[in-house]
């Protein structure tokens, strides 16, 4: 607390990174690991909101009895068993281990996150007679602009509305 308060008063003015992380490995994932290390910052967001969000989802149900404690587990053992060893003797085999460890990671948070959104999200009251409701949620602690991608095809509507619980 006393480094921020310092801080604070001295008006510092602390440069904001952002984007995806630097790619510190390039020179041995490059565009040939391309898959692989997209499955893996899938995998590295993903399994932090599945984390939060089955954690939520359990204290909503008010048991941790269904919390998928197993399922995570495997998930990040798959995430950071590749290490070392990318492209060397028989590197196509170690390769391929390596994306499907990722891809099997990713998978298994996506699947527990599915799992307790959708959860959540019947806890949520909505008033069908409005329209079709879409619960958005955030799995961080600051407020979000992302946008919000929605598959209404299958929907059948004509000309789509949308608006925010106070109908703006």
């Amino acid at each position: 607390p006393e480094f921020f308060d310092a801080i604070e008063k001295e008006h510092t003015n602390i440069p904001v990174i952002k984007g995806e992380r630097p790619a510190l490995w390039l020179y041995i994932h490059g565009p040939t690991h391309h898959k692989a290390i997209t499955a893996s910052r899938e995998a590295d967001i993903l399994l932090t909101m599945a984390e939060k969000f089955a954690t939520v989802n359990a204290l909503v149900a008010g048991s941790f009895n269904k919390y998928p404690y197993q399922q995570l587990n495997k998930a990040w053992e798959a995430k950071i068993f590749p290490d070392h060893g990318w492209g060397g003797k028989n590197g196509q085999i170690t390769d391929e281990l390596f994306k499907e460890k990722y891809k099997f990671a990713r998978n298994e948070a996506r699947s527990v996150l599915d799992l307790a959104l959708n959860q959540l999200a019947s806890h949520i009251q909505t008033q069908t007679e409005k329209g079709i409701a879409v619960v958005v949620f955030n799995s961080l602690n600051w407020i979000r602009s992302d946008y919000i991608t929605v598959d209404i095809q299958h929907l059948n509507l004509e000309l789509p509305i949308v608006t925010d619980e106070n109908g703006k």
